[in-house]
């Protein structure tokens, strides 16, 4: 988990507005709108009027799946070589490739309608994700 954003948040807040809620300490809903961190300056804001769907997304993690499918390619070249090198490299990506499903990546997609997309990382704690997704929600007209 990242460093907790609160007080930076809080800076970024109009007159009469509040945090209602809070993600991992680093996303944040008011009355009006969601601030999301911004590694290169500070917050980006988005009013909740310009939220056109939130969708829950998960997705195999691709690096898994590519370190996978490198091991099966070194293992068909080592096979010339070595049987017993190939059935070792060859197992290791097909374990590699199920990892990739198994612990897929999960997110909440948030659409506005300028098209920019921004992502709420889910957690293992997903009660608490929801929580803050459905705080948005009731903001949405």
């Amino acid at each position: 988990m990242g460093k907790d954003l609160t007080n930076e948040a809080k800076k970024y807040l109009g007159k009469d507005e509040t945090i209602i809620s809070s993600y991992k300490g680093q996303y944040f809903a008011t009355e009006k709108r969601i601030l999301i961190p911004n590694h290169r300056h500070g917050f980006e804001d988005f009013s909740y009027k310009h939220i056109t769907s939130i969708k829950y997304e998960k997705y195999a993690r691709k690096p898994l799946i590519i370190l996978g499918i490198l091991f099966i390619i070194i293992g068909m070249i080592t096979s010339f070589a070595s049987v017993s090198a190939f059935a070792a490299l060859f197992i290791l990506g097909i374990v590699f490739i199920v990892l990739a499903f198994v612990f897929k990546l999960n997110f909440y997609l948030i659409r506005t309608s300028g098209g920019e997309d921004f992502k709420i990382p889910g957690s293992k704690q997903q009660s608490k994700t929801e929580e803050f997704i459905k705080s948005i929600r009731e903001h949405i007209d």
